[in-house]
């Protein structure tokens, strides 16, 4: 089985395949060919993780979820924006009866923000909004492939 923070990223990655704009162009290993027949189109990776508590014999974590969304073309925005919302829509789509995300591993899954960036020496011209969440979860000390 694989560390948590792992089975976040896949689970993150599995709720983005199929949306309207993207389609099945996700890409979970935070690469993207920046080609025209991938585009609009996804990656997924982690980022920053950090301890935000714990108990005794337990740790809270909390592991920021990097999705760039791939846009072609001079004006993306209207892209960008639709994507965002399929987004927000799969991820917050995952929680469970019990209020956990992705399969039950994540305690909770906050928005932290996008930002836009525009890429013009590539295959082809297009815009990429940078998007941020946050995972939190919890783990038995030495345990790292279970989530408590």
């Amino acid at each position: 089985m694989a560390h948590v923070r792992e089975q976040i990223r896949l689970a993150a990655a599995a709720a983005l395949m199929g949306l309207d704009t993207s389609g099945d162009r996700v890409f979970p290993d935070g690469e993207h060919p920046r080609t025209p027949g991938a585009m609009p189109g996804l990656s997924a990776a982690l980022g920053k993780e950090r301890n935000i508590g714990g108990t005794l014999k337990a740790t809270t974590k909390e592991v920021e979820i990097l999705i760039d969304a791939f846009a072609e073309g001079p004006v993306w925005e209207p892209a960008h924006n639709a994507m965002l919302a399929e987004i927000e829509a799969a991820l917050y789509g995952t929680e469970d009866e019990d209020g956990r995300f992705f399969g039950g591993v994540a305690t909770n899954l906050v928005y932290k923000g996008a930002t836009v960036s525009r890429e013009t020496g590539g295959a082809v011209e297009h815009g990429v909004l940078h998007i941020t969440w946050t995972a939190e979860y919890q783990t038995e000390d030495g345990s790292a492939e279970t989530a408590k």
